[in-house]
Order: structure tokens, then sequence, then C-alpha cells
């Protein structure tokens, strides 16, 4: 028996209602209110060896050490596999009609791939320590570092690098968790291990154009300059081509063109490789100007070089 709580009346446990003025009881609300409390209220996770509380990321109970085991998290890996699985069933295979279609086909992300990287990067960690090594070996093993060569994204870089970060995610949860333990140091091997092999993989094309690069510029400088035969035949041709131009020079010079015969001569400059020469060819230039300076002085006509040359 209750009593009204407006006019406090005594009111029968069955009734809705008062029966004197009428006002609800209010006991459906109440009972509903204590319902929800409890609901919300959550559960106490208590060690199975100690009944110590434990909080939600506790791998080792605080005060007993007993590892705490969850058969749920340890089911939850078999479950992304089998989540990826059915994913994979619906993958719809559409051969290329060309080669364009071929070569753009291998940039292109695919609905179902995508679908995996998406649960793959959404998919809850496991909190026990046999889970989390479980879980980092699967990860790990599901990265692949051959598609870190290049930034192309496709499919299954897109799925790589969802695993990758996965990984990460479950390597910072077992550090924090189980970070001294001696079983970490093999996820912490694993971790180093995929980090290693794709810094390997995005230097080793740079490596092959590099060493490439070299080949081509021993080659060529064997060509010109350790090939004898090569080598004198390219000293001729410049000995030749001065020459060439020395005739030029002075047949400007006969015809009163100074400054045209000034010009040529302050570009006459040896290229080959023997340096007797070059000083031969050095001394000539500074005679040839001279001369022409002097020859036009001799004719009213006052001309200045336009660069100075050191001889050795």
């Amino acid at each position: 028996m209750t009593f009204c709580t407006n006019c406090g009346a005594k009111v029968a446990d069955e009734a809705k209602f008062c029966q004197r003025c009428g006002v609800p009881t209010n006991r459906e609300s109440s009972n509903h209110e204590s319902q929800r409390q409890q609901e919300y209220a959550g559960k106490t996770i208590k060690c199975p060896n100690c009944g110590e509380t434990l909080k939600s990321f506790n791998v080792n109970c605080p005060a007993c050490g007993h590892e705490i085991r969850s058969a749920t998290a340890t089911g939850s890996v078999r479950e992304l596999t089998l989540r990826l699985a059915q994913i994979e069933a619906t993958r719809v295979v559409e051969k290329p009609r060309s080669i364009y279609k071929a070569a753009y086909s291998e940039t292109i992300v695919s609905k179902t791939d995508e679908q995996k990287a998406t649960l793959i990067r959404t998919f809850p960690i496991p909190n026990t320590k046999e889970d989390l090594f479980e879980f980092n070996i699967l990860a790990k093993s599901n990265v692949d570092s051959k598609f870190y060569k290049n930034e192309i994204q496709n499919s299954a870089r897109v799925v790589s690098d969802a695993w990758k970060a996965k990984f990460e995610q479950a390597y910072q949860k077992a550090k924090v968790s189980f970070g001294n333990d001696p079983e970490f140091q093999h996820i912490q091997t694993l971790h180093q291990e995929m980090t290693t092999d794709i810094k390997k993989a995005k230097i080793g094309d740079w490596v092959v154009v590099l060493i490439f690069l070299l080949i081509l510029a021993v080659g060529w400088i064997w060509i010109i300059v350790g090939n004898p035969n090569t080598t004198q035949k390219y000293n001729a041709r410049e000995v030749a081509r001065l020459e060439a131009d020395v005739e030029e020079i002075e047949s400007n010079l006969e015809d009163g063109k100074y400054k045209i015969a000034l010009t040529l001569a302050e570009s006459l400059e040896y290229g080959g490789y023997d340096n007797v020469e070059e000083r031969t060819w050095n001394v000539k230039r500074e005679y040839l100007i001279e001369q022409i300076i002097d020859e036009a002085a001799e004719n009213g006509v006052k001309l200045q070089r336009t660069q100075q040359n050191d001889i050795e």
C-alpha cells in the first residue's frame, strides 16, 4: 500500500491513478526510470582470479597480475578475416578491351577494395595481449612494401595503406598495454621490418636511376677521354676548325674589316684535350688580336678589345 503524493490518500499497489484526486501515481515512470538507470549503468568487469575491478584496457590484473583473456576479442580477428572474405566474394572482374584500358585499370581503385580498406580502418582493435599479438601479425603480413616504390594509388596500394595504418594503431596500443613485456619485442621487430622495407622500396628506383646515369657518365668519359683514337680525331677536328677561323680573320684583315677580324680573333678558343695545343692557340689568339689593333691604328681606325684573356 502506497500513498498519493498529491492528497495523501491510500492508493492500491496496482492503481495507476489516485481514486480521490485522480493524480497519476507515476509508478510506471518510476519503474521505467529505474530500469533506465540500470541499463545505462553498464556492468563491472572483475578479475576472475582475485575479484579486483578492472578497467577497459587492462591486459593484466593490477592486483594479482592475472592475464585477462576474452573469447569475444579473440573471435574479432576471425570476424575481420571472415568479413573481408565476404566482401572479396562480391568482386566483379572486368577484362579491359584495349591496351590503353588495361594500363588505365592499374591506376583505379575498385569498389570492392574501397570497402575492404574502409572495414580495415574502422575495425576495432582487440584489448588483450594475446589478441593484440595476433592482430599485429595479421596486419603486418598484409602490408606489401612493393606498392610503395611510387605514389600511384591503385586498389592494392589502398588496401595495403589501410593495413599499414591499422598495424600502426595496433602497435601503439600494444606498446602502451604491455610494452615492457618480453613478447612485445617480437611486435617491435615486425614494426621495424615494415618501416625498413617501405623505406627501401621508396629509394630503390632512385638508386637504379642514379646507377644508370653513373654508368652513362663513365661510358661517355671513356669514349671522349679514355679512347686514344677518338681523342686524337677530336683534337684534330678542333685544330682544323681554328685554322679555318684564322684564314677568315686574315681575309677580313686584308679587306680592312678590322672590327669583324677582331671579333673573330677574340673568339678563338681551343676545345680539345691536348694541353700543349691549348697553350699554343692561346698565344696565337693574343698575337692576332694585337696585330689587328695595330694595323687598324695605322689606317686610322681605333679599336679596343672587348675581353682580356690570361695566357699561361
